[in-house]
């Protein structure tokens, strides 16, 4: 990840300052995107165990946002709502030429004596853009209950372009669990973004130990729909064809355009 060290300036440092100084191992996931002639994969989330950052967590997390060029809402916001939360994932990205920060505060789960609800907030993510904080949103990541596989893919066969549809129908369908269990196996996050049309869905597949190389041929006719050209698409993904694929999002983002994402290759590492 080559490209993470152009934000040493722009929050990173103080992440691995932070890091060092509170002996803090973290999380490590990288994600593409695939739009209309687009395929960005500088992309990755950062993410550390707010039980173990110990009680300055709050202000060491709100000191990074800031270091990130965070509104001065988000800050008040993060501040507000991080003690209700586990973990905090710091993410940052490129689209185009535009450097983006983010910060998820993730919640714990239910204990497993509550019922799960339809509904409930899982993650509260801040997104702004690094040079220009004016341009930020806010999304909320809410569970979804639904009963089983079938109702799933509805669920992302709906949400989807219908150019897009068929080649996710073949994908999921490739994915598919033989476990009846399918609830706990491919948690379902449904997503939405203050003042934005962007709908979409977040399905997480860890469990399946799916590779990106098994799903490659999927991916090779989402980026051939969306006119991505190859000569971007292969240098991604021969090298990271043996890392687990993780999450799949689609739907349609805030300016309107059909979307998959893919996040993969999530793991620990002891120093950034």
């Amino acid at each position: 990840m080559d490209f993470l060290d152009t934000f040493a300036e722009f929050g990173l440092n103080h992440i691995r300052a932070w890091a060092a100084a509170r002996k803090l191992a973290c999380g490590i996931e990288q994600s593409a995107r695939m739009s209309s002639k687009i395929l960005e994969t500088r992309r990755c989330l950062i993410s550390f165990s707010l039980a173990e950052a110990g009680h300055e967590a709050a202000a060491d997390v709100t000191q990074i946002c800031r270091a990130m060029n965070a509104p001065d809402t988000f800050l008040q916001s993060i501040a507000r709502f991080i003690n209700a939360a586990a973990f905090v994932h710091f993410g940052f990205e490129y689209s185009g030429t535009a450097r983006i920060g983010k910060c998820y505060l993730e919640l714990p789960p239910p204990a497993p004596s509550q019922p799960r609800k339809a509904g409930r907030l899982q993650f509260l993510g801040f997104k702004w853009s690094l040079q220009n904080s004016s341009i930020a949103v806010v999304s909320r990541y809410k569970s979804s209950l639904v009963q089983d596989w079938s109702e799933i893919k509805s669920v992302l066969l709906a949400a989807t372009d219908y150019k897009l549809r068929p080649i996710l129908d073949s994908l999921l369908q490739q994915l598919q669990p033989c476990s009846h269990k399918t609830m706990e196996i491919f948690p379902l996050l449904e997503i939405s973004e203050e003042g934005s049309d962007r709908r979409s869905w977040d399905l997480n597949v860890y469990d399946g130990q799916w590779s990106l190389g098994q799903i490659q041929s999927s991916l090779s006719a989402a980026v051939e729909m969306l006119q991505i050209p190859q000569q971007d698409f292969f240098p991604w993904i021969l090298p990271n064809s043996s890392r687990a694929l993780g999450h799949i999002a689609t739907g349609i983002g805030r300016r309107g355009e059909p979307f998959l994402t893919v996040y993969y290759g999530a793991r620990g590492v002891e120093k950034l």
